[in-house]
């Protein structure tokens, strides 16, 4: 009796993922880039446009400071919210696709209420039967196989009714 290790075909792997894995990789670094050329108290609105281009939301706090969204999706699993003092100058760069973000989204909450703690959704959907309106973010899992949503539901009046967060499995 004799044993032998079974035989992997690695040029198909090489040719079908190694394409999607460096294209993934090369975004991350694009992202790092972006981070690290972002300095809060040094960076003027001119900087983050060059480095990030022209941000696809925005809105003005209270205090006169205005966000500005960069969201790394639908696919992706961060967002991105720039914050800038009245002077034109990065307050603060936060990723708001966080747990504890998350936790921040009560009932009630308007729809901007909510996009303005986790940036725009990849996607909504609207279940008349319901009476809802979904919100879906992709959000980072623990595994590479992992898919997870972060899933907000709102009343057709746009009140925050639940969150759910739902793992799908893939492959």
């Amino acid at each position: 009796m004799s044993f032998s290790w079974p035989r992997f075909d690695l040029s198909s792997w090489s040719t079908r993922w190694r394409p999607m894995l460096l294209g993934a990789l090369a975004l991350v670094g694009c992202d790092t880039a972006k981070l690290d050329a972002t300095v809060p108290g040094q960076s003027t609105s001119a900087d983050v446009i060059k480095h990030w281009g022209e941000p696809p939301g925005r809105w003005e706090n209270d205090d006169g400071s205005i966000t500005w969204e960069y969201p790394r999706g639908p696919m992706g699993t961060a967002t991105y919210l720039i914050t800038l003092g009245p002077d034109g100058i990065v307050q603060r760069v936060e990723q708001a696709l966080t747990e504890t973000n998350y936790a921040r989204v009560r009932p009630g909450m308007s729809r901007d209420e909510v996009r303005h703690i986790l940036g725009s959704p990849a996607g909504t959907t609207v279940f008349e039967r319901q009476q809802e309106e979904v919100w879906d973010w992709r959000i980072a899992g623990d595994l590479p196989w992992e898919e997870w949503h972060f899933y907000v539901n709102f009343d057709l009046d746009g009140r925050v009714k639940t969150t759910s967060k739902a793992m799908i499995q893939k492959g």
